[in-house]
């Protein structure tokens, strides 16, 4: 019986892990490429053109993203939304928007200034959202860890010599 209980919760302890993992590794990759759109508006408000921001960007996030990728394969000569989609392929659906406007800036010529400035404040709003959920979750990791571990010590620490006492006093 104590055997299938301590395997019930190594299986359970394994499921967490691997769910708190992915949910990591998915905010670690909005982070990053908060960073690559705050490199690429940077170098669009400094006249950069949007590839040599990219790149730039790239440069700057130390390949944060897939952006290694896209520099390697648009110095081979692809182009720019071919190269983008490295990105995407790397980021996921969280990217698409940001490929899209620089794609549609370099095909098109639409400004990016004002659409990367857009999904800055979206991302950054995201990221403070993130922040706030993670602060309310504070108390109860703090609680699972008091109840865990301080309250039986307590009580160990407070009770175990009045019951050695008693037991052997009544004994």
């Amino acid at each position: 019986m104590m055997m299938i209980l301590i395997v019930g919760l190594a299986c359970a302890a394994v499921a967490v892990r691997r769910v708190r993992s992915r949910a990591d590794s998915e905010s670690r990759l909005a982070r990053e490429l908060t960073e690559v759109i705050e490199f690429t508006l940077a170098g669009i408000t400094a006249g950069l053109g949007p590839d040599d921001a990219l790149v730039r960007a790239a440069r700057a996030t130390g390949g944060a993203v897939g952006t290694a990728r896209f520099t390697e394969s648009w110095r081979r000569g692809a182009s720019t939304a071919e190269a983008l989609r490295h990105l995407v392929t790397h980021c996921g659906p969280t990217a698409q928007p940001f490929c899209d406007a620089v794609s549609d800036s370099i095909t098109d010529g639409q400004p990016l200034g004002h659409v990367l400035a857009r999904l800055d404040a979206e991302a950054r709003t995201a990221r403070d959202r993130e922040v706030d959920i993670s602060v309310a979750r504070l108390p109860v990791r703090l609680a699972l860890t008091l109840v865990t571990c301080v309250l039986p010590a307590y009580v160990l620490i407070g009770t175990l010599p009045i019951v050695a006492f008693a037991r052997e006093a009544f004994g």
